[in-house]
């Protein structure tokens, strides 16, 4: 059948930010590499950069953080990458695997209203980006 070949995914999200998610293909015998994870667009082909470095710990699983760099200048869109790390930084010290899929904890009380200021923030910052880009592109 093949192997299981570990690195990232890449993705553009417009001309605001790339993001790297840890991932895995399948390299056939033929040396090919196939993607069998269906993808949230329907894309046929995706950007996949092999990294030997990381593997998936089976034995201790834990949740790969994804990695963000935002390519923006527009003071807006670094608000915006800023507050989606910070919260995707915070659930992910929360998560865990649970049954082969991922589970996030977050108390109640101070963690929660963390939380919610988190989800608060990015909010904000995606709609004043996206006013940002209406009047760029009228």
């Amino acid at each position: 059948m093949g192997d299981a070949v570990f690195g990232w995914l890449l993705w553009q999200h417009a001309d605001i930010w790339i993001e790297a998610h840890h991932h895995a293909v399948l390299q056939t015998q033929d040396g090919r590499l196939v993607d069998l994870t269906p993808q949230p667009d329907g894309e046929a082909a995706v950007l996949f950069l092999t990294d030997p470095s990381k593997p998936f710990d089976f034995d201790n699983p834990k949740p790969f953080r994804k990695s963000r760099k935002c390519i923006s200048k527009i003071r807006e869109h670094i608000a915006w990458c800023d507050a989606l790390s910070s919260l995707e930084k915070f659930l992910w010290q929360k998560s865990k695997f649970v049954a082969e899929h991922v589970e996030v904890a977050v108390e109640r009380g101070r963690e929660m209203q963390r939380y919610e200021r988190l989800m608060s923030k990015v909010e904000l910052a995606e709609r004043a980006a996206m006013l940002v880009a209406r009047r760029t592109c009228v």
